[in-house]
């Protein structure tokens, strides 16, 4: 009997690892159909990757090795050369303590606080959801609700 519920249940982590990692094959799909958006998104999310990886002290092998994953691909995510799957973005904000939005917006559109065109902000998030699939987009609206939920908890 305990065999079955064994087996049951390493089907059922096989299936969930298997469509997480179908969904970010999805993602970096959509995102290469439209180059160029794919490129600047790549180019923001490497640089701030790099920006906040410095700003922690880590070296690139410490980062590596914090992910999980190698140096030399890293070093491709800094350069914009490689886009990050949406659960290395997620591993990337639980270890810096940062919002995926933190690495979503250029460090030039940050720092310049008085020109900052919240439409921007706006039109990036828009574009991005257009990637998600349905899963991913219920998951980034709960989320939403729960920081707003807490919030009003703090107000």
């Amino acid at each position: 009997m305990d065999d079955k519920k064994d087996i049951r249940k390493s089907k059922k982590n096989h299936d969930a690892s298997t469509e997480l990692k179908n969904n970010n094959e999805d993602w970096n799909n959509k995102m290469k159909n439209s180059t160029s958006e794919y490129k600047a998104m790549c180019v923001i999310i490497g640089e701030n990757i790099r920006i906040k990886r410095r700003s922690r002290r880590f070296s690139v092998k410490d980062l590596a090795c914090h992910l999980n994953l190698s140096e030399s691909y890293i070093g491709l995510l800094e350069r914009g050369e490689r886009c990050p799957s949406m659960k290395i973005i997620f591993q990337i904000c639980k270890l810096f303590n940062i919002s995926p939005n933190d690495l979503l917006i250029s460090e030039a559109a940050k720092s310049n606080e008085n020109n900052f065109d919240r439409e921007a902000q706006h039109d990036a998030v828009s574009s991005l959801c257009k990637l998600l699939t349905e899963n991913e987009t219920e998951f980034i609206i709960d989320s939403i609700k729960n920081i707003m939920k807490i919030r009003q908890r703090g107000a």
